[in-house]
């Protein structure tokens, strides 16, 4: 049983601290909030290791990924590998693997007129009425099938019913997958694994 070896972190203060200041933040400002961090040495290492390789593995750079959390590991592992900086490993293992299957870098979905004015249509509403405007282009049929599964897994997941966001999130991959997975696709399905975790 694996679940002993691993247990949630406590995080600090300071680690708490910057979780909420790069949670929004691009890459390149993450970059310079953790190498601030190790200068100013009150966030645990392995800590700004693991969220290096957090943001590099939502950015989907992989390989920075793995080389960050390989790193948080190698420090954790001295006395207690916690349960994100496995569940992470596990998810970068993963997505490099899906890369190597599918033999090439995924690449960005390209949304429809119809799917591109669903998905800003869809900005700052709540899930009722989100739910409404999929419905409501399923009927009109101008929006692929697998888009409107996307926008719907995306809007349950901002929402926080994760359960619901992963099966909708499914099953436009499913459809999607029978011509070529997209980035944006998986993103999503990854990142929606990811808040099922945190739950």
């Amino acid at each position: 049983n694996m679940k002993g070896k691993f247990e949630k972190k406590k995080w600090d203060p300071a680690s708490k601290t910057l979780m909420s200041h790069i949670s929004k933040e691009p890459l390149e400002n993450v970059i310079i909030f953790c190498q601030q961090a190790m200068k100013d040495k009150k966030v645990p290492l392995e800590n700004v290791w693991y969220f290096l390789s957090l943001k590099h593995f939502e950015n989907n750079q992989l390989g920075m990924a793995k080389k960050y959390i390989n790193q948080a590991i190698a420090i954790e592992s001295k006395t207690q590998i916690s349960f994100e900086t496995n569940s992470l490993k596990n998810k970068i293992l993963f997505a490099l693997d899906q890369e190597k299957a599918n033999g090439e870098k995924l690449l960005p979905k390209e949304f429809n007129f119809a799917s591109k004015e669903l998905g800003s249509s869809l900005k700052g509403k709540n899930l009722k009425e989100g739910l409404e405007l999929c419905y409501k282009s399923m009927e009109e049929g101008n929006v692929p099938m697998e888009c409107v599964w996307f926008f719907m897994a995306r809007t349950y997941n901002e929402q926080g019913q994760h359960e619901m966001a992963l099966e909708f999130i499914n099953k436009a991959i499913k459809i999607e997958q029978k011509v070529k997975l997209s980035f944006d696709f998986n993103a999503l399905r990854n990142k929606i694994l990811f808040d099922l975790d945190k739950k």
